[in-house]
């Protein structure tokens, strides 16, 4: 299947540092801004899955996910974004080809918020559209 990316330009966003993750959702803040994430999702080097959402439900598993989620992510850099709008995933490319993909699944709830600097805010919508603001 062929997946349809959208126009967004996502400049303001390519370029900054992850600085800190708040497990909540999780939440990685950024330079300039946040990602919040809650949606399935999946962290990979390459085309080898590091950890996933999954293993950060499990009780006795979750400490050490998360622990694998924020070495790869805390200082890495984003290098790329790619938003798919047929249905509203998003890709995240970070130094040292590690990825993060974002799956949203709902019809109800929205799956992740990305705000960079300025007015600069996509937001998955229930499901599976988008809305984009940004500064004119």
């Amino acid at each position: 299947m062929q997946r349809n990316t959208s126009n967004i330009n996502f400049v303001s966003v390519i370029g900054q540092k992850v600085n800190e993750i708040n497990r909540m959702y999780p939440i990685l803040i950024l330079d300039d801004g946040h990602l919040t994430i809650e949606c399935p999702w999946r962290l990979r080097k390459g085309n080898r899955v590091i950890v996933g959402q999954p293993e950060t439900k499990i009780e006795d598993k979750k400490d050490k996910a998360f622990l694998e989620f924020e070495e790869a992510l805390v200082g890495n850099t984003i290098k790329d974004i790619i938003h798919y709008e047929d249905i509203s995933d998003l890709s995240v490319a970070f130094d040292g080809d590690v990825y993060l993909d974002l799956f949203h699944d709902s019809s109800w709830y929205e799956g992740w918020q990305l705000q960079g600097p300025g007015s600069f805010f996509v937001v998955s919508t229930p499901g599976g559209g988008y809305s984009h603001w940004k500064e004119d």
